[in-house]
């Protein structure tokens, strides 16, 4: 299957953020400050607030985490990197070796690296996280910021190519081209008879991601789905997790005066936190 990618990557799709619906928090008490932060829809506020936390709970891991993400809201990429690399020097809880805010710190500082073209930095958060990917977590983070390197990058660097990128710069074959038709003027539209629901990863509930990922693809006169195109992204793995919902579809074909025919047509995927 050739998947092409055709989106901007480090589009923010963020809402406001709220600890009380952040489930296993890594640290048991917060600060005033750090609860104040989340009062105000300013982040210029929430960053003063958050930084007044850290100094009142120099561990709180929380605070640093969602310090970085607020400064990278802002486009205050230096700062939010700084945020992230004072995050992941602080010693993990003897409890918990492998917290969820020190792994998605190591994502999200290989995520500004990447967006600064600093891609042996990234590289390096990849590996990090590569290594432990006997927690669950970690290897997916691995997985979403490799999907983030530029086809040359991994190559240059040893990070695992997306599939997202695999044949995306090879034309479609000549007999594809003449055979595919729009959806729109075959005589009876494909029939979905079977989407899975596309599942949400859990750095995006850390992150509090949510929108649509509007895919087009071919649905060939034999059941399959190819040529997946992404036409509207979503971060922090949500367009993969829609690829693959959509790769799992079970159609009835298009048809055009009763026989089945290829048509190109479109797929959406909403992704709502409750």
């Amino acid at each position: 299957m050739r998947i092409i990618v055709s989106m901007t990557l480090f589009a923010f799709l963020l809402v406001a953020f709220s600890p009380c619906s952040t489930a296993a928090q890594d640290d048991v008490e917060k600060s005033p400050a750090y609860l104040e932060a989340w009062e105000t829809a300013d982040l210029g506020v929430r960053v003063e607030k958050l930084n007044q936390a850290i100094k009142e709970k120099p561990n709180m891991l929380a605070a640093h985490y969602y310090l970085g993400l607020t400064l990278s809201q802002l486009k205050r990429y230096d700062e939010a990197a700084a945020a992230y690399q004072r995050l992941i020097q602080i010693p993990a809880p003897p409890t918990d070796p492998s917290p969820r805010f020190l792994l998605a710190g190591h994502y999200e500082l290989g995520k500004i690296f990447i967006g600064q073209s600093k891609y042996e930095a990234a590289a390096s958060q990849y590996r990090w996280l590569n290594e432990r990917k006997s927690n669950v977590l970690a290897d997916e983070l691995a997985l979403f910021l490799s999907d983030l390197f530029p086809k040359q990058a991994a190559e240059q660097y040893q990070v695992p190519i997306s599939p997202m990128f695999a044949g995306s710069n090879e034309p479609a074959a000549a007999s594809d081209k003449q055979r595919v038709i729009p959806q729109m003027t075959a005589t009876s539209k494909i029939t979905i008879l079977h989407k899975e629901k596309a599942m949400y990863t859990e750095i995006a509930r850390i992150n509090k991601v949510q929108g649509t990922v509007v895919l087009r693809a071919v649905f060939t006169e034999d059941g399959a789905v190819t040529n997946i195109e992404v036409i509207r992204g979503v971060p922090d793995g949500l367009t993969r997790r829609a690829i693959e919902a959509a790769q799992g579809i079970r159609f009835q074909p298009a048809t055009n005066e009763g026989k089945p025919m290829t048509v190109r047509g479109h797929l959406e995927f909403t992704f709502h936190l409750y």
